[in-house]
C-alpha cells in the first residue's frame, strides 16, 4: 500500500515538473517572438531618423539594418502605405498561425 502512494506522489509530482517546463518554454517563446518584432520596430524608426524616410521594403530592413528573421518558422507582413507614414508590421508564426503586435 505505501508503494503505491509513493509511486502516485512522484507520478503527481512528476507531472507538474513536466507541466511547468511547458509553461516556461512557451512564455519564451512568446517573449523571444515579442522581442524580434521590437527588434524590427526599432529598426524602422532608425531608418526614417536617418534617412528621413521609412524603408521601403523588408528585405531592405534585412540588408542594411541587421535584422535576420528565420523565414521558414517566421512569416513578416510588412505594408507600407507612403515613405512619411510608419509601415504596418505583423509577425506570424507560421507553425501556430499566432500573430504578434508591436
Amino acid at each position: 500500500m505505501r508503494r503505491f502512494f509513493s509511486l502516485g506522489l512522484f507520478a503527481v509530482l512528476l507531472f507538474i515538473i513536466v507541466a511547468g517546463f511547458t509553461r516556461i518554454e512557451q512564455v519564451n517563446h512568446r517573449n523571444s517572438s515579442k522581442l524580434l518584432l521590437q527588434k524590427i520596430d526599432r529598426a524602422v524608426v532608425n531608418c526614417y531618423a536617418i534617412e528621413g524616410a521609412y524603408p521601403p521594403s523588408f528585405e531592405y530592413l534585412e540588408s542594411n539594418y541587421d535584422i535576420h528573421v528565420d523565414t521558414q518558422k517566421y512569416y513578416v507582413d510588412y505594408q507600407i502605405f507612403a515613405a512619411n507614414i510608419k509601415p504596418e508590421i505583423r509577425f506570424v508564426e507560421r507553425w501556430r498561425s499566432e500573430e504578434v503586435k508591436p
